[in-house]
């Protein structure tokens, strides 16, 4: 067995850039073009909304500082979690037959399970976050509830 894991190709790469493209540039367009002006409405106007007799400052603050590090978290879980507990089960890093962009030499044994637990810890601090960012939203709506916030016309 190589020492190496197997690359991709030139003509794979460029594939595999070409993928990764197509998908970014519809998000990167749906976030500039729709999303960041609907969120900017909805923030100059959350004092004034609600849902479900919930203040709509609330659901803003707590979806920004606790929704958006758990919505991270489970998607990063989602694409990266699957191979972190194969690369844990297999003490190895690259997987067996994972194709990589440049020269990477396998990492066997306990080296390549602290990678792995490593990654598993930097994922799991999304969710700490949230955990952090509860209090912060907490305080802020306290801070924000004393100032001066603009009333519903």
């Amino acid at each position: 067995m190589s020492e190496y894991a197997p690359e991709y190709t030139s003509n794979e790469k460029k594939q595999y850039l070409i993928k990764v493209c197509a998908f970014a540039l519809p998000v990167v367009l749906v976030f500039g073009c729709w999303f960041a002006p609907w969120f900017h409405r909805l923030i100059t106007s959350a004092n004034c909304s609600g849902i479900n007799s919930v203040f709509g400052l609330n659901l803003t603050v707590y979806g920004i500082f606790v929704g958006m590090p758990v919505l991270a978290g489970i998607v990063l879980f989602a694409v990266m979690g699957p191979n972190l507990m194969k690369s844990i089960k297999l003490s190895q890093h690259p997987l067996p037959g994972e194709k990589v962009l440049s020269k990477t030499k396998y990492i066997y044994g306990s080296q390549a399970r602290a990678r792995a637990y490593i990654m598993l810890f930097i994922l799991s601090s999304t969710f700490i976050v949230a955990v952090q960012g509860f209090f912060w939203a907490k305080e802020l709506l306290y801070l924000l509830l004393y100032s001066s916030v603009p009333s519903c016309i």
